[in-house]
Parts: structure tokens; C-alpha cells; sequence
């Protein structure tokens, strides 16, 4: 294994890939395919496939190590649902949207558990899910989700005391100013123009 590791640090991948299959092999027969050694060796060879955009020899491997997994270490490790997000991102690329929904609604309540609903990795998967389900033609599907993020947009962009003055006055002061100069027939001109 150490030798597969110096092998791509150098950037010899070949020679890496034919070291982590020999290593595949000998954990599976001597560990199991259920061992802590066996995953991590299909989690580093599928992300060597993955670098060099190979997702014909990565996809197989993550397909395999996404149940071992969840077997073995649980749905809530980051390992799982990450990768089980990726997959869905291959399978809409590949057009196999029914499977992409899949994997999104599997990945979804764990990311929305462990990141939170408005952390931009929610978001971007609840992007995804909306332009799958838009893509299968379930448009209610997607309107709603394009309304949860409309709605998770919207909560991030509060004003906070972080971001105004502390001064209570000084935030109304410039709420009025901003209605005066809206008011004003320069900006108005200006808003039809962009």
C-alpha cells in the first residue's frame, strides 16, 4: 500500500492502479470484502479513475464500495453519502436520470443532517434534484424543490448585525435612503437600461 501511495505522489498511476488491483485482490481473499483495508483500496483506485476522467473503471468501483460502505461503517459516514451523490452526478451526465433520483433522495436527509440545509453542498445537491426531477418531467417535483431553494436563498441573505451597523437608527436611515434614491428618475433609468 505504501508503495501504491509513493507510486502517486510521483503521478505513476499505471503503476499504481496494477498495485491497488494486486492489493484488491489480496485483501478480498486473505480481510474480506467487508474489511477497513478492502474499502479503502476501491475508495483510492476509483479516485485514480475518477483524476483521470475514467469514469468507465470508477463508476464499477464506487457502485461496489458505496454498500460496503454503509454496511459496514453506517449512512452517516462522509464517505457514503458523498459518494453516493457523485454517483447520482454520473448517472445524470450519463442520462440515466431515474438512477440519479435515487442516489439524490438517498444523499439528501444525510446531508441536510450533517451540513445543514442551508450549507452550499445542500444546495447544490437540491439543485441537482431539481433539474433531474425537471428532466424526467415530474415539474411538480421540481417546482418544489426550485422553491426550497428559492426559500434557502432567501434565509441566507438576512441582514445580520455582522453585516449592518449596530447603530439601530443607522440600518432604517439607510433603508430610507435606498427607497429616496430608487425614487429618483436617474436610477430609474438606469434599472431599464440593465
Amino acid at each position: 500500500m505504501d508503495l501504491a501511495l509513493w507510486c502517486e505522489q510521483r503521478k505513476d498511476l499505471d503503476r499504481a492502479i496494477t498495485l491497488l488491483k494486486e492489493a484488491k485482490e489480496t485483501y478480498r481473499a486473505i480481510r474480506g470484502a467487508t474489511s477497513q483495508d478492502y474499502t479503502d483500496v476501491l475508495l483510492r483506485l476509483g479516485g485514480i479513475y475518477y483524476a483521470r476522467s475514467d469514469l468507465a473503471n470508477a463508476v464499477p468501483l464506487y457502485e461496489e464500495v458505496c454498500p460496503l460502505l454503509k454496511a459496514t461503517k453506517g449512512a452517516d459516514n462522509v464517505n457514503y453519502y458523498s459518494n453516493i451523490a457523485w454517483l447520482g452526478s454520473v448517472y445524470r451526465g450519463r442520462g440515466d436520470h431515474v438512477r440519479a433520483l435515487e442516489m439524490y433522495h438517498e444523499a439528501l436527509p444525510l446531508y441536510e443532517k450533517h451540513l445543514g440545509p442551508r450549507h452550499k453542498d445542500t444546495v447544490g445537491l437540491l439543485r441537482m434534484l431539481a433539474h433531474t426531477a425537471f428532466d424526467l418531467r415530474r415539474y411538480n417535483d421540481a417546482e418544489r424543490i426550485f422553491g426550497l431553494l428559492r426559500i434557502a436563498r432567501k434565509r441566507r441573505c438576512r441582514p445580520t448585525p455582522s453585516n449592518i451597523s449596530t447603530r439601530p437608527d443607522s440600518w432604517a436611515m439607510s433603508r430610507a435612503s435606498a427607497a429616496t434614491f430608487a425614487k429618483r428618475p436617474s436610477c430609474m433609468k438606469r434599472r431599464a437600461a440593465g
